[in-house]
């Protein structure tokens, strides 16, 4: 039986820099990528939580798809500045509808820069 999934999902995704790396979290499902820029590290964290949508719609394991980050990641967005949100569509596998997921994006801090 396909699962059908809210077309309008909202996450959180902070960036931060760390040690010269930038560092995408996904807060929901407490998913980490990384980059050597944060655009790097932004398409990383996109490509990564469509699939770990994906796998989970395909294998109907939904009680699985969500995790989320530890209160500290939540922290760290909350006191972050927004960036933008990024939209991404969850492939249509199995009759499932598509969707598309709406992905609120903040730096740790005003500054943008990666030392």
């Amino acid at each position: 039986m396909a699962t059908v999934i809210d077309s309008n999902m909202h996450l959180h995704v902070v960036f931060y820099c760390e040690d010269g790396d930038w560092y995408g979290h996904c807060l929901e499902f407490d998913l980490v990528e990384s980059g050597d820029t944060i655009d790097e590290a932004k398409q990383n964290i996109i490509d990564v939580t469509r699939a770990h949508v994906e796998y989970a719609i395909k294998n109907d394991n939904m009680e699985y798809l969500f995790h989320g980050a530890p209160y500290e990641a939540w922290k760290r967005f909350n006191n972050g500045t927004p960036i933008g949100v990024e939209r991404i569509t969850i492939d249509n596998t199995d009759d499932v509808l598509p969707s598309v997921w709406n992905l609120h994006e903040k730096t740790e801090g005003p500054h943008h820069v990666c030392a």
